[in-house]
């Protein structure tokens, strides 16, 4: 089951960003949340060999989830300058190159609007 996430950049602090995801951008009575400061270098796989990959629009082309949620964080008072959403999906198992590339471009994004990033963003 993939992962929804929220790319929030802007003049944040953690309390800041916890407050503004509590209040807008998860379902406290569905949805559970957690914040956290992008890593500065990625690695696609994780310790137990299995791999994250995130499936992200390509640039100009419009997120509206995102440029709403963007807008209600300012409304809420966060100077927030941008944000995109981002599905996950962790991969296990023992798969080639070539079947991670098929399964990527066939079943996890639609190539004419989205791109995959793998391993933490």
């Amino acid at each position: 089951m993939p992962g929804g996430a929220f790319l929030v950049q802007g003049d944040l602090d953690a309390e800041q960003v916890q407050r503004g995801a509590a209040a807008l951008l998860a379902d406290p009575v569905t949805e559970q949340f957690t914040v956290r400061r992008l890593p500065a270098t990625a690695d696609s796989a994780s310790a137990d060999g299995s791999i994250l990959l995130n499936v992200l629009f390509h640039p100009g082309v419009t997120d509206s989830v995102a440029e709403n949620a963007r807008e209600a964080l300012r409304r809420h008072g966060l100077a927030v300058t941008h944000a995109a959403t981002c599905r996950r999906y962790w991969i296990t198992g023992q798969l080639s190159a070539a079947r991670l590339q098929l399964l990527s471009r066939r079943v996890l994004a639609n190539e004419a609007i989205e791109h995959i990033a793998a391993g933490p963003l």
